[in-house]
């Protein structure tokens, strides 16, 4: 059985020879064990890509505090900037592009993915040779509610969707069209996938009422992952 074959099967609860294996190259997994998740990993026979030795980080010294303790503050491409007290770690917002919904008119939203022209021929040559390599292939796209938090701030969210402020709906709509970009490109590309996360959850509920997800995130989430779920 080959890897993308495995990977296949299993998506669609299939029995497969073994469980598919997808490394995760987190940073605070390699500041706090170094080369030994290295040599963990290149015993390993991984369906999604082929081991590579990744470097251990190595923080600036600016990010550590007069006691030594790791505390940095780093600004994202959307214009939030965190505060982070581990390494590696998610941090806690500080600042937000946005605190008022008129302050939607002038945000400038980052550059979307490039779905034509050299670097998006870049990505696609990449993609092929993944796929020549029999591994599978998943492209990220994003995130929804995550997103509109980081930029709006929590209350701000869930009391506008709450009362249906208009421009709440706006933004969300800006930001999947933002990562309909990402969608457009990994198809355009031949990915065997694509990957989006969010977080709508508590240890015990939702964040909000079912109904409440069903009308405002469901169908936008629908819209976005179209393309994909037609080209199969």
């Amino acid at each position: 059985m080959t890897n993308r074959e495995r990977v296949k099967r299993a998506m669609h609860y299939k029995s497969v020879d073994k469980v598919p294996v997808r490394f995760y190259y987190t940073p605070v997994g390699y500041y706090e064990h170094g080369d030994k998740l290295n040599d963990l990993y290149s015993t390993l026979q991984g369906e999604f890509g082929p081991f590579q030795r990744i470097p251990v980080p190595k923080i600036p010294a600016e990010h550590f505090d007069s006691e030594g303790k790791y505390h940095a503050f780093l600004t994202d491409a959307w214009g939030t900037k965190w505060e982070y007290r581990i390494f590696g770690v998610a941090g806690i917002p500080t600042s937000r592009p946005l605190s008022d919904p008129s302050d939607l008119d002038a945000y400038v939203l980052p550059k979307s993915a490039p779905t034509t022209g050299e670097e998006f021929e870049k990505f696609k040559q990449a993609v092929a040779a993944h796929k020549d390599g029999d591994y599978y292939y998943m492209a990220g796209c994003g995130d929804l509610f995550e997103r509109m938090i980081a930029l709006y701030g929590d209350e701000n969210v869930l009391c506008d969707i709450a009362l249906q402020e208009p421009e709440i709906g706006r933004l969300a709509d800006r930001i999947i069209e933002h990562n309909a970009a990402n969608v457009e490109r990994a198809v355009k590309a031949g990915a065997d996938a694509v990957t989006f996360g969010d977080d709508y959850g508590t240890e015990r509920a939702l964040l909000m009422s079912p109904d409440t997800w069903r009308s405002f995130f469901k169908p936008r989430l629908k819209e976005l992952f179209a393309p994909a779920v037609k080209a199969g």
